[in-house]
C-alpha cells in the first residue's frame, strides 16, 4: 500500500480497513496481513468505516459513489452515487461529484450511512 487516505479498525478489534488509491485493503490485526481487495472503481477511496455491529463496511471514492460490503463474505450489498441536487433544493455545479469526500459515518444503530463533502450532507438508509 503506497498512500493510505483512511483507516478504520472494526468493533471486535480484529480488521483494519485501508483506503488507498488501489480501493479498499483489508488486514488481519493478528497476522498483519491483507486478506482482501476490495476493488472501486478507477478513482482513489478517501474515506471507510465500519457499522458499529462490524458486519458492514462502507468506502467512499473521489468520484461520489459509496460502496457497502458484507464483512461476512465481503459481498457487495449496496452502492450509492451522490444525488444531482443538494437537500434544499439547489442545482450543484457538475464539479461537485469530483469533491473529495470529507466524513463518513454510520448511525448508532447502522440504519443510516452519512457522508458529508463541500459543506454538503448525504444520508443514505441501508438495506436490512
Amino acid at each position: 500500500m503506497d498512500s493510505i487516505a483512511d483507516l478504520a479498525v472494526s468493533p471486535d478489534g480484529s480488521l483494519l480497513a485501508a483506503a488507498t488509491p488501489e480501493g479498499v485493503s483489508i488486514l488481519r490485526t493478528d497476522t498483519r496481513r491483507v486478506t482482501e481487495r476490495l476493488a472501486f472503481s478507477s478513482r482513489t477511496a478517501f474515506a471507510v468505516e465500519f457499522s458499529p455491529d462490524g458486519r458492514r463496511l462502507a468506502a467512499t471514492e473521489e468520484g461520489g459513489r459509496v460502496q457497502v460490503w458484507s464483512t461476512g463474505g465481503w459481498e457487495a450489498l449496496a452502492t450509492f452515487e451522490r444525488p444531482s441536487d443538494t437537500p434544499d433544493g439547489c442545482l450543484r455545479d457538475a464539479m461537485a461529484n469530483d469533491t473529495v469526500p470529507q466524513g463518513l459515518s454510520f448511525d448508532p444503530r447502522g440504519d443510516r450511512l452519512l457522508e458529508t463533502f463541500d459543506h454538503h450532507l448525504v444520508i443514505w438508509t441501508l438495506p436490512r
